[in-house]
């Protein structure tokens, strides 16, 4: 049996959606997550090849504001996504 996804819906999850993202925003240690990671300017070449989909807090942001999200899953699955790209990149 297949759990039902929770249809996105923009007049109640958008303000959530953003008081969560602000809250991860107001921790200090969020700041690496905010923005797509500057690899040229770290020199990180290999950046690209290891991390196929790279994703921050602000495409997240940018995405509930375009309407890109038709469940909350997918919401959640992008967060996810940002920190199992910071595993796969630094472990």
């Amino acid at each position: 049996m297949t759990k039902q996804k929770t249809k996105f819906d923009d007049n109640i999850h958008s303000k959530l959606i953003f008081k969560m993202i602000d809250d991860l925003k107001s921790e200090e240690y969020s700041v690496e997550f905010q923005d797509p990671v500057p690899w040229e300017w770290f020199g990180l070449t290999d950046y690209p090849i290891v991390i196929k989909k790279p994703k921050c807090l602000n495409d997240v942001v940018n995405g509930v504001k375009a309407n890109t999200y038709s469940t909350l899953e997918e919401v959640k699955a992008d967060i996810d996504l940002i920190w199992e790209n910071c595993k796969l990149y630094n472990m």
